[in-house]
């Protein structure tokens, strides 16, 4: 029993001092990610050009998806930018719902999944990336 007690104390003090010593991510800046974007995700084995426009607005950041090789101009994202320096767009309509997870880095590069939902359980799962222009 006291080596039990004693294990359990020894792992905790050594969880404690780890987490101490692993400072918490710097969030994501504004400025990293507003601008526009140039990139290309996959889909059904095809690459589909795009073109994201992030701007920093009173409220926050606002997102809009051009897909001209699918005559898509201006549609409207959700944005949110996570501790873990990633930036998940969302887009959703009736029955479906379209979202970008991105990690942008220093040179201006962000790569990255797409998520496609239809309806109930069907989900497809592709990457992109793009450059900031």
């Amino acid at each position: 029993m006291k080596r039990i007690l004693l294990l359990s104390a020894v792992l905790l003090i050594s969880n404690a001092i780890c987490a101490q010593s692993c400072p918490p991510t710097e969030p994501l800046k504004v400025s990293t990610v507003t601008g526009t974007w140039k990139g290309a995700y996959s889909s059904s084995g095809q690459f589909i050009p795009f073109v994201l426009k992030l701007t920093e607005t009173s409220v926050g950041l606002k997102a809009s998806i051009d897909i001209p090789s699918e005559k898509v101009k201006g549609i409207s994202y959700e944005v949110d930018i996570c501790t873990g320096l990633e930036l998940h767009l969302k887009s959703t309509s009736v029955g479906s719902s379209v979202e970008f997870i991105g990690r942008p880095n220093a040179d201006g590069i962000m790569t990255g999944r797409v998520i496609f939902r239809e309806g109930e359980g069907s989900e497809t799962r592709e990457v992109f990336t793009a450059k900031r222009s």
